[in-house]
């Protein structure tokens, strides 16, 4: 079965990671708390890319692989996974469409304060349908 994750590009901690992760083609995140989040994804997830202010800017299934490497000097911080290719999305699915379709299709809000957050089936497939009907 397909996991759906809504993934934040954490822009008011690294804001060079929306950009390092749309053309490194992963998902990352780093620190106690954020980067365990990361070890959570399977090979064939669907990773939802949020960008805090904008919303699911690009969309795309994860490998599995789970890359460990250094981030500014600390051994070990960065936690990332490789993204089979990113269908970017035009115009981005903003929070307030997000919130809606949880709301619709679970009955339950979706907190944005994660690095990674899973997203109920029915969620994440509805989110799936609006962002390939916006595919660039």
């Amino acid at each position: 079965m397909v996991d759906y994750w809504l993934v934040n590009t954490n822009r008011s901690y690294v804001p060079e990671w929306k950009s390092f992760m749309l053309a490194s083609r992963c998902v990352c995140a780093a620190y106690e708390g954020s980067k365990e989040q990361i070890d959570q994804l399977k090979a064939g997830d669907t990773v939802f890319l949020y960008h805090n202010g904008v919303g699911i800017i690009a969309y795309g299934k994860t490998d599995g692989l789970l890359k460990i490497t250094p981030f500014r000097g600390e051994r070990g911080e960065q936690h990332s996974m490789k993204v089979d290719r990113w269908r970017e999305i035009d115009p981005p699915i903003a929070a307030a469409e997000i919130s809606e379709a949880s709301q619709k299709q679970a009955g339950a809000n979706i907190y944005y304060a994660r690095t990674v957050v899973p997203l109920r089936f029915e969620v994440g497939n509805a989110l799936h349908k609006l962002a390939v009907s916006r595919q660039r």
